[in-house]
């Protein structure tokens, strides 16, 4: 559940508010979709481009291997005619040696045959294959006519499936006629319309491929744009749930906490508002603060305050140790004594005596938070209980006592100048006697090294007691 109901004493529903764990589950549960989904997506269009990118480069290897036809196509013909021609025997070497070694015409046919290509594709390169075939047929028996026109052995070559006998009535022919013969079957009509052919084949196989690649570029493309569309989608619904966090964030916790704020330095109960978690907060905070105004109220009884200076007396004081006795918090309890505050009681006389009283009580109820207790516990004493203490509090208490003195020492009232002697002890577990005992150690070696400021108990302040006991 992110939104519970209360039932209210008159019997209404209360819509509580929502539970930010909740609402944090639900956003972390549909952004990981969401990531996951957007991660997916992002793998698909990669994919997408590398098949496009594998594509373009199959038919920039189907182009290389139809060009490399025609080459080779177009060195065999020349070879042979120039063999016909010059009857040098190199011209039938380097043919055969094209034809039975390098087989170049034939491999690029085998891997343009294997590719994954359309039927009509593959019709045009069978059919330039074949017609070739014919013409290397051809090509094989003219060179055969003038080898033995011209008596040169061709013995070391073996021709595989393009192996010639001679027909019976060639070999009859004059040697000029044979040579005749040879030339017309590479030179005639004949074997131009089979060139031209196999290089319309070629080029119709080309087109093909080129047709087929660009309609599964359009495809690819269109497949693309349907996936980014869909990356877009799932980036706008991330953005929507992050601006939806932002606002749940604004409205039930950042709000909620401003207003709490102004709650508390108006010193007034907390709004229950925003969150689950908040007004739980809330709700706790304004029973404490209703406890805690309870309690100065209590304290605030005109018998549990001095008459003369304003603050809690000796009784009151006593029962606030009783309370933190039982209060597991920090705390810190500093004993305060004025300076040679007899001579001025004798020196000035009593109403100026309980003047600068008033002036120290005023001026430690002001220096101290409104949860700190300063108390009056006898004549020129005064102690004060510090709340939530922690120990880098330290040097705040010495600059707030520091400034105490230099308003007492240098007085614009009237009065005469006094100062104060305090020691402070530190208890991480509430109040206890050892407290009590350790802050009049830090109080004793304040007045033996001259009076007039504050010192923080620490262990071997004990050991010079001890040494001076014994």
């Amino acid at each position: 559940m992110v939104a519970e109901w209360d039932m209210t004493e008159d019997g209404k529903k209360h819509f509580r508010s929502i539970k930010i764990y909740n609402l944090n589950l639900i956003v972390f549960v549909v952004s990981c979709i969401l990531y996951v989904l957007l991660v997916v997506t992002t793998i698909n269009v990669s994919v997408r481009y590398h098949l496009m990118v594998e594509a373009m480069e199959e038919y920039v290897r189907c182009e290389e291997k139809a060009l490399l036809l025609k080459d080779t196509s177009d060195h065999l013909t020349e070879q042979v005619r120039l063999y016909v021609v010059t009857k040098d025997i190199t011209y039938a070497n380097n043919y055969f040696m094209e034809l039975g070694s390098v087989q170049r015409m034939h491999h690029a046919m085998d891997y343009l045959r294997d590719r994954d290509i359309s039927d009509e594709a593959y019709f045009y390169i069978m059919e330039a294959k074949e017609m070739s075939d014919r013409l290397i047929q051809k090509e094989v028996y003219a060179i055969s006519l003038v080898a033995h026109s011209s008596k040169h052995s061709l013995k070391q070559y073996t021709y595989g499936e393009y192996d010639v006998d001679l027909f019976e009535e060639d070999l009859l022919m004059e040697k000029q006629e044979i040579l005749d013969k040879a030339a017309g079957l590479v030179f005639d009509s004949d074997y131009q319309k089979s060139k031209e052919i196999i290089r319309q084949k070629l080029d119709s196989f080309l087109k093909s491929i080129r047709s087929e690649t660009h309609s599964w570029q359009q495809e690819s493309i269109e497949k693309m744009e349907q996936i980014v569309a869909r990356q877009h989608i799932q980036v706008g619904l991330l953005f929507g749930v992050n601006m939806i966090v932002f606002g749940m964030v604004i409205l039930l916790v950042i709000r909620p906490l401003q207003i709490y704020a102004r709650n508390i330095r108006e010193e007034k109960m907390l709004d229950v508002t925003g969150s689950y978690e908040l007004n739980h907060l809330a709700m706790t905070y304004n029973h404490i603060y209703e406890v805690n105004n309870a309690s100065k109220a209590m304290l605030s009884h005109q018998a549990d305050h001095d008459p003369l200076t304003g603050i809690i007396n000796r009784g009151a004081f006593n029962r606030l140790v009783e309370i933190h006795k039982s209060d597991p918090n920090p705390l810190a309890l500093l004993m305060i004594d004025l300076d040679n505050f007899k001579q001025i009681n004798d020196g000035y006389g009593h109403q100026v005596g309980d003047s600068i009283l008033q002036k120290v009580a005023n001026l430690l109820s002001e220096n101290f938070r409104s949860t700190d207790f300063p108390a009056r516990i006898g004549g020129d004493e005064f102690a004060v209980i510090v709340t939530d203490f922690s120990e880098n509090m330290k040097s705040v208490i010495l600059n707030k006592i520091e400034m105490i003195n230099m308003v007492l020492k240098n007085p614009d009232d009237g009065l005469p100048k006094i100062s104060l002697s305090v020691g402070a002890a530190f208890s991480e577990n509430g109040f206890s006697d050892e407290l009590y005992k350790n802050a009049d150690i830090a109080l004793y070696e304040v007045k033996e090294k001259g009076r007039c400021g504050c010192r923080f108990y620490e262990k071997k302040d004990k050991e010079c007691e001890v040494k001076k006991e014994t």
